[in-house]
């Protein structure tokens, strides 16, 4: 008997695929968007 979970993890494979290359970007995106937020503190911060 196959419940709604193993019919999940038989679509994850595929759904992962689609699913990666946009979650990437997100991620660098936020990797470049803090690091620009730390930096820009820093300088402020010196100028205090």
């Amino acid at each position: 008997m196959e419940t709604p979970a193993c019919n999940t993890v038989k679509e994850s494979p595929e759904a992962l695929r689609r699913l990666m290359p946009a979650s990437v970007n997100l991620a660098t995106r936020i990797v470049k968007t803090t690091s620009l937020a730390v930096l820009l503190g820093v300088v402020e911060g010196g100028k205090l």
